[in-house]
């Protein structure tokens, strides 16, 4: 990924499930995992998360995600300020945030060499809502896409990119 300095990264209780979180303090970036995320995924399926959270940092503006975070924060905390500042915002940020998920999965696609992991990853993380009409539509008010929809895109780029995965290359 052409990375000059590599950020910390931590594994924390904090965070639930399969996951990473990249953020700054003081243009200083780091990186969490949670602790489910360090003991079930194999090695390539990490490679893929650890490309995608250094994604996020090579993209830059972390404090967009912050500032996603703190408008969901917003929104569960008070019943007339949140949902006003929310109508404002909310759709631009979330599709800005569900782009940013697109470019750092293309990071990790590269650091994993492979979409068969991708997918696997991705079945590992699971969508505990069912793909209903209504959840596609409601795509467009979370911050991360489906993951179908970002299985989509990844087979696109590596089409478009005329990647192969590494397997294949032997």
């Amino acid at each position: 990924l052409n990375i000059d300095v590599y950020p910390d990264a931590y594994i924390t209780h904090k965070l639930t499930g399969i996951n990473g979180l990249s953020i700054a303090i003081d243009d200083y970036p780091f990186v969490l995992f949670s602790f489910r995320t360090a003991i079930s995924l194999n090695d390539a399926e990490q490679r893929f998360l650890i490309g995608h959270e250094l994604g996020h940092i090579q993209q830059g503006k972390l404090v967009c995600h912050t500032a996603n975070g703190l408008l969901d924060t917003l929104n569960r905390s008070s019943e007339i300020l949140g949902p006003m500042i929310s109508d404002a915002i909310e759709v631009p940020l979330k599709r800005w945030c569900r782009q940013s998920e697109f470019n750092a999965d293309r990071a990790g696609l590269i650091c994993c060499e492979d979409m068969e992991v991708v997918e696997s990853l991705l079945a590992k993380v699971n969508e505990k809502k069912s793909l209903s009409p209504y959840r596609i539509i409601s795509e467009l008010h979370d911050d991360h896409p489906l993951n179908k929809t970002r299985i989509e895109r990844l087979k696109e780029y590596k089409k478009q990119f005329g990647l192969m995965d590494s397997a294949k290359l032997a």
